[in-house]
């Protein structure tokens, strides 16, 4: 594993080490937080390339999910092509949720877990606790969506 530097910032990316004289040959710089670097085109326009869609060779329409969450690592292992649903299915829960873990609410004394699969919320179960609340999620997550599940872990 190699490190290309951000031309812009301190920050750098992590790669593999049979990708890296190919990806360094270009000025990387960090742009809201992902690495990308621009390409000339006929008649003097520009297109933005990410340094991860470099790496997994991703088409348009596909998407590149990060196993880790960092934006900044794109070794092979850390990169999946998915889709726009497999984009929901790896995010993690909502900021204002008051339990802060993803899938699980207070309800009343106990908590309940929920996951929505194809759009519609499916009820788990009500648990003592919100560490056995989000354990059922995550179970039921990785059941459903396999790689692409974001658990609570």
């Amino acid at each position: 594993m190699k490190k290309i530097p951000l031309s812009n910032s301190d920050k750098f990316v992590l790669v593999d080490d049979d990708k890296f004289d190919y990806l360094n040959q270009w000025r990387w710089q960090l742009v809201r937080g992902y690495a990308k670097r621009c390409r000339k085109l006929p008649k003097k326009k520009y297109t933005t390339i990410t340094l991860s869609r470099e790496v997994v060779s991703a088409r348009p329409g596909q998407k590149v999910i990060y196993r880790d969450s960092d934006t900044l690592n794109c070794t092979k292992d850390n990169l999946i092509i998915g889709t726009q649903r497999n984009v929901t299915q790896h995010s993690r829960g909502k900021k204002n949720n008051r339990t802060k873990i993803k899938g699980v609410r207070k309800a009343g004394k106990k908590f309940s877990a929920t996951i929505k699969i194809n759009g519609k919320s499916n009820y788990i179960g009500t648990f003592e606790t919100k560490e056995a609340a989000a354990l059922a999620y995550d179970q039921r997550s990785i059941k459903e969506f396999g790689v692409f599940a974001k658990t609570n872990n």
